[in-house]
């Protein structure tokens, strides 16, 4: 069993425990994961871009945490189901061991889907970063949201 610490009344990860824990990989029996909104602890454990993040993943810290923006999911206009595909990507970032590839920092990503598309969520995936790009907020990853699509589309 997963357990977030902290969830801070985020309806969506209680949610996504409710319906997706049956089918939660072995791993991450009794695991913890931190949870934070953006409005709270965001100077301490953010070491990533969460202002224009829908959901992000901090590893380095014990245990890891995944904040969320939620203002940015509303935006988004993000279905519970592709909120709860992020979350399994986040959460593929956890249990991603792999060393970081510098000259190929898209697997990291393409390893983080590994989890969506196993919780068979590789479809709400790929249509919530079909909304990321349709944002025109992340310019610079446009083309590897693309890759990443293009590779779920295969899944």
């Amino acid at each position: 069993m997963i357990l977030f610490r902290n969830p801070q009344n985020i309806e969506i990860f209680t949610s996504f425990l409710c319906q997706l824990e049956k089918v939660m990989s072995d791993e991450l029996i009794n695991s913890t994961i931190t949870i934070c909104c953006i409005n709270e602890h965001h100077e301490r454990y953010c070491a990533v871009a969460i202002e224009i993040d829908p959901f992000a993943t901090n590893t380095s810290l014990n245990p890891p945490f995944i904040a969320i923006n939620e203002h940015v999911c509303q935006e988004l206009s993000l279905t519970q189901e592709e909120q709860y595909a992020m979350i399994a990507h986040e959460i593929g970032h956890i249990l991603d061991n792999s060393p970081r590839d510098k000259n190929n920092p898209l697997n990291r990503e393409y390893n983080a889907d590994q989890f969506a598309i196993k919780l068979e969520l590789s479809k709400e995936l790929k249509t919530g970063l079909e909304k990321i790009i349709n944002s025109g907020n992340y310019p610079c990853e446009t083309e590897s949201i693309k890759e990443r699509i293009k590779k779920l589309s295969n899944a």
